[in-house]
């Protein structure tokens, strides 16, 4: 008599490009305070205190209440690729935005100040982008159009762009930078380093375009 065949279960499959951005349906809870939270980014009256708190609100409870309805992280098999054209492109884009500075003689552009910038820009632009990559974009923009990369990070980086519909400077550069940024973490960079691009080009920004601190008067030492 034949041995009956020992039974082969499929292997697990790693977390790929599509099953990294499979997500449970959208609660009714996650439509409300998403819908709560873009209404306060169209608030012609906010401060940088406001931002952060409610940030760090919606942050907090995306990371507990809602966790276990967000997707894995995608693979990070090309990160070094995709974290060096990060390094590039930010390196170039920061190159320009400082030569236009200086063209047009921004006095807002000094080392100090861009300094000052950074000290407080850093871990809120980490903060910034938790929430549209992890959430906005994997939870939101994944669950919409399905694990497909471009039109993700396109949705995702439209979004991005207009949460800052009430400062007419930053919409084109936000629209622009938030798919390239999501493309970038869709390749393998690590959202830490998306979050240096972005506090880079954004205190860069700020400063050379806007000519102000977003950040004026958390420092105690400002002149």
């Amino acid at each position: 008599s034949r041995e009956p065949e020992p039974s082969q279960e499929p292997a697990p499959s790693p977390i790929g490009a599509e099953a990294a951005w499979t997500s449970p349906r959208l609660g009714l809870s996650e439509w409300i305070l998403g819908l709560a939270a873009f209404g306060y980014t169209q608030l012609p009256i906010r401060t940088i205190l406001s931002d952060v708190g409610v940030f760090a609100a919606v942050g907090l409870l995306a990371a507990t209440a809602w966790r276990r309805r967000l997707p894995p992280c995608p693979e990070r098999a090309q990160g070094a690729r995709a974290e060096a054209w990060l390094a590039g492109g930010t390196l170039l884009s920061a190159l320009a935005l400082v030569g236009f500075a200086f063209w047009r003689g921004a006095e807002a552009l000094r080392p100090a100040n861009v300094s000052v910038t950074l000290v407080f820009y850093v871990p809120f632009a980490f903060l910034q982008q938790w929430i549209t990559l992890r959430y906005l974009t994997q939870r939101f923009a994944g669950r919409l159009v399905g694990g497909r990369s471009l039109p993700g990070a396109i949705l995702g980086g439209v979004l991005f762009g207009l949460c800052h519909l009430p400062f007419p400077l930053l919409i084109l550069p936000t629209l622009v930078s938030g798919v390239l940024w999501t493309l970038a973490w869709r390749a393998g960079a690590r959202l830490w380093t998306v979050a240096l691009s972005h506090a880079l080009l954004g205190g860069l920004l700020f400063l050379s375009v806007v000519e102000r601190d977003p950040f004026r008067g958390l420092w105690a030492l400002w002149p």
